[in-house]
Formats: C-alpha cells, structure tokens, sequence
C-alpha cells in the first residue's frame, strides 16, 4: 500500500509539470518566478483561531481519526490483550521538510497486543492510515506501552504503567496541518492560480508568437494552438485572492518576464474549511 501511495505520489509531480516544459525541451526559460514556496509558507499563522464552523468540521475528521484507533483497541482486547505498545515505522516525510512546524511526528505506527502471559496477540496496520495527510498525526495512541484496565491497588501493573489513551492536538493545529498538506496536495496557494499564466507565457516567448500588453492583460492570440477553447489566451497581469495571486511585469523587448506571488491568506482560507466525509481529510472552498 506504501509503495502504492509513493507511485501516486510520483506520479502527481510528473503531471504537475508545466505543459510548456513538456512541449519545449530544450527552450529558455523566459519566465522567472522570484519567489520559491517556503517564503510563502511561513505565512501560515502559528495559530489560527478557530469559529464554530470551523470546530465542528475539524471535529468529524477528528473522530474518524479516533474511531480508527479506538476500533483497533476495542478489537485487541477482544482478543484478550492486555497491555498495548506503539512502535514507530520509518517512512518517507512525503514532501513534508518542515513537518515538525506541523506535527510531533510524522511516522506511523503500530499497536502491538500482549496477553497477561506476554504473548503477542495482534499487531495493527500501520496508523494513521492516511499517509498523506499531516493532519492525520494530530490524533494518536499517546503513550508507547500502556495497559486496557484501571488503576486498582490489588494490581501492580497499574501501579506503573498508565492506562491507554487517545490524545488530540487542538483545532487550531489540525487546521495548520490541514492547510500544509492542502499545500502539498490539492495545490492550494497562490502556484495553482500562476500556473496557466506561467505556462502561456513560455509557450508564447519560446514560439515568437505576436503578444500584447494592454490594460493590465496578456494577450497572446496564437496560443490557441497550445490552449483551445475554452481555454483563454489571455489573463490579467496583477492577481490578489484569499487564495493567493501573483503580479507579472513583461519586458517586451526581450520577451521576458518575472513572477512574483502572493502567500494565501491562511485565516481567511480557513474560514471554508469543510470535512471531506469518510476520511481524517479537512479541504478548502
């Protein structure tokens, strides 16, 4: 399953590449993007208050989350386990350098189940089950050796070792995380909203088309080719959204440009988070 997501993973980078790049080996590139993503990314708040709506969306991708992880105890302790450990897997970070702003870990784990005389009854599929999201860490198995019983003073077990429990970061972290990963995987930010210009721009340039710069447009009419109806081959020069934008300036005399974009607002794109039904997933309208 692992190597499965990695494939997609991949694959999603070879589609994401510009149609221009694909088309035009070999050309220059006369659009330079000023700005690379970790600039950007900084301007996630540390903290993001959370309104009603979006407490009660965070909370059903929560309780997914948890469900997973209670169904699996429950069934261990049918099985007749009674002490529980959580072993860490080493994987990949999935595009995620700057996971620790986000999460306390990023690897998965498993829960292993030891009957009273020690025996291993049960070790679980690895948790949380939904790798690419970041989110998904922010609600775990807290200790890595817990036991399924009360404390009692009849029992020595319980003197020492606590009883298993399932903790959950806040909101506003699972919203932070939310929005990387919308960051990493769906192309939210201001990247989704350049990438057409940026690529129209290329192929114009690197084909000679005749192009005009006129009341705060591009215009490249010969871009048909590359881009049908209904494709537009014209857009504005300046773009500022709750999502992100960006500001283009065009050298017309070397047929050139600049790129420079503008960081989402990260409150406002919270304020249409909206759980994605089934999953541990919070996306943005």
């Amino acid at each position: 399953m692992t190597k499965f997501i990695s494939f997609l993973l991949a694959l999603s980078c070879v589609l994401a590449i510009p149609k221009s790049s694909i088309a035009l080996t070999n050309t220059p590139n006369q659009v330079v993007i000023t700005n690379e993503r970790s600039p950007l990314l900084s301007a996630i708040p540390k903290t993001i208050v959370i309104t009603k709506h979006e407490s009660e969306e965070i909370a059903k991708a929560q309780r997914f989350v948890y469900s997973e992880i209670k169904t699996e105890i429950e069934h261990q302790k049918s099985l007749g386990a009674t002490k529980l450990t959580k072993t860490f897997i080493s994987e990949d970070n999935y595009s995620y350098p700057d996971w620790k702003e986000y999460v306390p870990e990023i690897r998965q784990y498993v829960i292993k189940g030891f009957a009273e005389d020690g025996k291993l009854v049960r070790t679980s599929a690895p948790l949380a089950s939904d790798l690419p999201n970041l989110a998904s860490r922010l609600v775990y198995l807290e200790q890595n050796e817990c036991i399924l019983r009360d404390f009692s003073l009849f029992d020595l077990d319980t003197w020492f070792t606590p009883k298993c429990h399932i903790k959950f970061e806040s909101k506003s972290d699972y919203i932070r995380a939310s929005l990387r990963t919308a960051i990493a995987m769906s192309g939210l930010g201001p990247w989704a909203l350049g990438q057409t210009p940026y690529e129209q721009m290329q192929d114009c340039f690197n084909n000679k088309y005749s192009f005009t710069v006129k009341s705060g447009y591009f215009s490249c009419p010969q871009n048909v080719r590359f881009w049908p109806e209904p494709s537009s081959t014209s857009f504005p020069l300046i773009l500022k959204t709750y999502k992100g934008g960006y500001v283009i300036k065009i050298d017309v005399k070397t047929r050139s440009a600049t790129m420079t974009y503008y960081a989402p607002n990260f409150v406002e794109v919270a304020r249409h988070a909206f759980w994605s039904k089934g999953s541990s997933v919070i996306n943005f309208g």
